[in-house]
């Protein structure tokens, strides 16, 4: 199992099981904007990147990178929109 220790501890935050990967430290955000930003850029990174092994060796965007506190959630969009992908058979 992939575990995943980014991220800055908060009260708030949450640990996340996705298939193999565990994610530790996760903040949601409260918008659905928000939300939504990450889940489209996640897949888009999975598009062009194709599936990889771990979900650390996917690249993350500066905009993200910037904000330690989100990387995590970024983590948790990306192994789902992995996972979605796996089930559709590549």
């Amino acid at each position: 199992m992939e575990v995943i220790k980014k991220g800055v501890y908060n009260s708030k935050a949450l640990t996340f099981d996705v298939s193999n990967v565990r994610i530790i430290n996760v903040i949601v955000p409260k918008s659905e904007g928000n939300r939504e930003k990450f889940k489209t850029m996640a897949k888009k990174v999975i598009k062009k990147c194709g599936i990889r092994t771990s979900i650390t060796y996917y690249p993350i965007p500066p905009e993200i990178a910037i904000k330690k506190e989100m990387v995590p959630y970024y983590f948790l969009c990306l192994a789902r929109c992995r996972e979605e992908k796996m089930r559709e058979g590549g």
